[in-house]
């Protein structure tokens, strides 16, 4: 399995860089600037801020499948996301 990481605080983000291994899926309430190195998933404010919030499915074969609540397919004139952010 994955390890999952939900860092806060001062210092959270310079922690993920410690956590950041064997597939690990890293939540983290401040900016991580550069890329963090190792092998895991950084999810940050900038990141969300991209893909608004995401849903996580175990797949039957045991793969992750991950779903944004924003919709892939643009803007809506029902629900618009806000331009800039």
């Amino acid at each position: 399995g994955r390890a999952l990481w939900h860092l806060t605080g001062k210092g959270a983000a310079e922690r993920a860089a410690e956590v950041c291994r064997d597939g690990a899926i890293i939540v983290v309430n401040q900016a991580v600037p550069g890329r963090v190195p190792g092998d895991c998933l950084v999810l940050d404010p900038t990141r969300l801020a991209e893909t608004g919030a995401l849903a996580l499915d175990v797949t039957k074969a045991g793969g992750l499948r991950w779903q944004p609540a924003r919709d892939p397919r643009g803007d809506r004139r029902w629900t618009p996301w806000a331009r800039g952010q």
